[in-house]
């Protein structure tokens, strides 16, 4: 589990991000002079524009449409891993309580638009007898993200890019 201080309208706000063990191992043998878990070459951390921007080059550098202000054409923009991850916790069971925990919400507007769409997903799959197999075809969302993190890692950015 890891603790963070996210940056909202109202100020600063904490969030808790349960964390696979086999990133817990990346992270510990990644040297990092402080708190920054990806830093800059001089060691110090990106600002939250500055990460955006490392992530985009990434994309676009791994050949991988990325999302413009101003076009209508959606990409890949690291805002849409956030929310991927929302809708990965609200699928796999996630509450709203655990939902405003992990992305720094607060209220319940939030939580309760990702775990009503999940609910729905899930209603329509028990609903409609989807053989376990199917039910992947409707996770395909997942299965684009994971192909665009493998593309960004194939291009050989790194955290000291």
């Amino acid at each position: 589990m890891v603790h963070l201080m996210t940056e909202k309208r109202q100020g600063k706000m904490p969030i808790y991000v349960p964390i696979h063990p086999e990133l817990t191992m990346s992270i510990k043998a990644c040297p990092s002079p402080g708190l920054a878990i990806i830093a800059k070459d001089d060691g110090t951390n990106y600002t939250k524009e500055s990460l955006g921007n490392l992530f985009r080059e990434a994309v676009e550098a791994a050949g991988i449409p990325v999302t413009r202000k101003g076009l209508k054409e959606k990409g890949s923009s690291a805002h849409g891993l956030r929310k991927a991850s929302a809708t990965i916790a609200a699928e796999s069971g996630a509450s709203e309580a655990e939902l405003n925990a992990m992305f720094g919400w607060s209220g319940h507007q939030m939580a309760q638009l990702y775990t009503r769409k999940a609910d729905r997903k899930k209603h329509f799959v028990l609903d409609h007898g989807i053989a376990a197999d199917d039910r992947a075809d409707l996770r395909s969302h997942r299965i684009t993200i994971d192909r665009q993190l493998r593309a960004v890692q194939a291009t050989g950015y790194s955290q000291s890019n």
